[in-house]
């Protein structure tokens, strides 16, 4: 559901955007930590469809591995690679439900490098495969229901 949210509110326009309060939630010692890790969540949503090395998320929050590694699982609640993972199979059910791509189009451009993982990832994360996710999404959609 974070994610979900996260992912809403980095795609809102400008105009719609509205901060609640200038003020951290976070005690002071602990702003340096989340900063960092605003700044990696920043950079994992915007480069998740790219392979994303663990150097990379260290150089751009200037912190160690054992730091950042324990910082983003308390911060985030999950590893950096769930994390990832998560994203990209919300960006292909998303992409799922949109679009006619093929299963295998859609996975390589979510961030996947082969379409083997990303049907297990995918299978695991929604209790089916991505074609029977498209089929019930679409049989929902011509049918009307949410569910």
């Amino acid at each position: 559901t974070l994610i979900h949210l996260i992912t809403a509110m980095t795609r809102a326009p400008l105009a719609d955007q509205e901060l609640l309060s200038s003020q951290p939630l976070l005690l002071a010692a602990e702003e340096r930590h989340q900063t960092a890790m605003r700044t990696a969540v920043g950079f994992l949503l915007a480069n998740f469809r790219e392979e994303v090395r663990l150097g990379q998320l260290l150089e751009v929050t200037r912190m160690s591995k054992p730091t950042f590694s324990r910082q983003f699982k308390r911060h985030a609640g999950k590893t950096v690679r769930a994390f990832l993972q998560q994203v990209r199979i919300e960006a292909a059910c998303d992409e799922l439900q949109r679009t006619d791509k093929a299963i295998i189009e859609i996975a390589l451009g979510c961030g996947f490098a082969q379409i083997s993982f990303f049907n297990r990832v995918f299978r695991r994360a929604c209790r089916c495969s991505p074609t029977e996710y498209r089929d019930r999404h679409r049989k929902r959609v011509r049918t009307g229901t949410t569910a």
